[in-house]
């Protein structure tokens, strides 16, 4: 590294106080397709006081070149980011002098870094707000279009007139440096990221629409909702402002996410509005593709039959939603060490002891979560199979039970006739030989009466 910045490392470890003369050598890396991309590196990893001279020495009082230069700008976009903060109102002072020409000639990628330092070390945010406005010509108080001219920047170029740019920014794409610059501008700190938030209220329902359906310009809305600097009523602003339009929104296969996020960060209130906005509608949800789908998460025909236990549901939810955020932003900023204030020495490899182990940790303790689920999901499954396994043989022992009764009812009643008719024929058959038998008594008697008479004749 010191070789590429001509000893520029090594003379300051020598005499920190004193400024090395400029270099073609350096100067050349700077405008250079090719070697550019080793310069962006250096300036990435150097050191702090090296980096101080190279700045005064190579960009300083050199940015109205540099930033709109093909080449160098972004070498000047990563310089931005190791700026300090004595250095810093310096640079927004001469950057206010070139803004105006780096989006005309679609140069944003230093106006982005430029946010993003300013909302980093908290220092003339407001002077680059203001200067981002003047050279797009818009007031701060009343941003009208602010949005549509920087995601649009792409079409613009010199020599244009005003209603040439005009009809261009209606017809051009939205640009993805233009979207990463109003994501920036969304990480300031209040009330300068306001600017954004007042722009957008001011557009049309059309326009919003259109906004929300494009895959790169919904990024946009996207930040509106999930910066953590913007405020609860900028956000709130946001939702409202697709209010009687969602069946729209979510008729999108962008859309339908936009609305998805709008209804997560929407509040228990917000959320009643926008279900009972989209009741007369219900028949249009549930014909769209996408709508559909985020009908049925609203339950509709809940909130028309039990309101006050769809309100409830709605708040056990958000209970729930905010315990996952505060669950992210635990790990997000008490779990992973910061290297700006890790003091364990590095390894060769260039990775700190502390990184190693807190990563392996934080994987540990993720892939035993995620086994942990997997076990209650394999547990509910078998649950639920037992349970269903014991239903079905349940079910067929009542069945089978139940064809026995009633093949039981039918042997009984098949044996019962048997019986009746075996019985009666033996009953007849008694009958009868009763009747031989006083018939054969009879017929002794006459007989005998008659050889009495015989008898007495004799």
């Amino acid at each position: 590294m010191d070789r590429i910045l001509v000893g520029m490392i090594s003379g300051y470890s020598a005499t920190p106080e004193s400024i090395p003369p400029p270099s073609d050598y350096l100067a050349t890396l700077l405008r250079d397709a090719t070697a550019s991309h080793l310069l962006e590196t250096v300036v990435q990893h150097m050191p702090d006081g090296p980096f101080s001279q190279l700045w005064r020495v190579y960009f300083s009082g050199k940015l109205h070149r540099l930033a709109i230069h093909p080449v160098a700008n972004f070498v000047v976009a990563n310089a931005f980011e190791r700026l300090n903060n004595n250095d810093f109102p310096e640079a927004v002072q001469e950057m206010e002098k070139v803004l105006a020409k780096s989006f005309k000639q679609h140069r944003i990628g230093p106006v982005t870094s430029l946010v993003k330092r300013a909302g980093a070390i908290k220092v003339s945010e407001d002077e680059v707000i203001n200067a981002i406005c003047m050279a797009l010509g818009i007031d701060v108080n009343e941003p009208v279009g602010l949005i549509e001219r920087i995601l649009v920047t792409e079409g613009t170029a010199d020599g244009q007139t005003n209603g040439e740019e005009q009809a261009t920014t209606s017809q051009a794409p939205p640009s993805v440096q233009g979207a990463l610059l109003l994501q920036a501008m969304l990480l300031l700190s209040a009330p300068h990221n306001e600017v954004v938030i007042r722009s957008f209220e001011l557009m049309s329902k059309q326009t919003k629409i259109a906004l929300a359906h494009d895959p790169t310009s919904s990024r946009v809305i996207d930040a509106m909702l999930e910066s953590p600097v913007v405020t609860r009523k900028g956000k709130r602003g946001v939702i409202m402002g697709y209010l009687g339009q969602y069946e729209q929104l979510v008729d999108d296969r962008i859309g339908s996410r936009v609305g998805d996020r709008c209804w997560i960060h929407a509040d228990p209130y917000l959320k009643e509005k926008i279900a009972r906005s989209l009741i007369p509608h219900q028949q249009t949800l549930a014909a769209s593709y996408y709508g559909k789908f985020f009908a049925k998460k609203l339950q509709l025909s809940l909130l028309l039959r039990k309101p006050d236990e769809w309100r409830v549901a709605q708040v056990q939810s958000g209970e729930k939603m905010s315990q996952f955020d505060a669950t992210n932003n635990h790990y997000n900023h008490e779990r992973i060490p910061n290297p700006d204030t890790n003091t364990s020495k590095p390894r060769k490899n260039g990775k700190r002891d502390d990184d190693v182990a807190a990563a392996s940790s934080l994987k540990k303790q993720a892939t035993a979560e995620n086994e942990t689920i997997i076990d209650m999901d394999q547990d509910e499954e078998v649950a639920t199979a037992q349970d269903a396994s014991a239903h079905k043989s349940e079910k067929t022992k009542r069945g089978r039970k139940r064809k026995r009764e009633e093949g039981l009812d039918e042997i009984d009643v098949l044996f019962s006739g048997v019986k009746e008719n075996r019985f009666s024929k033996v009953s007849s058959s008694n009958a009868v030989t009763d009747e031989v038998k006083q018939e054969g008594k009879s017929g002794a008697v006459s007989r005998s009466e008659d050889l009495d008479n015989v008898l007495k004749a004799i």
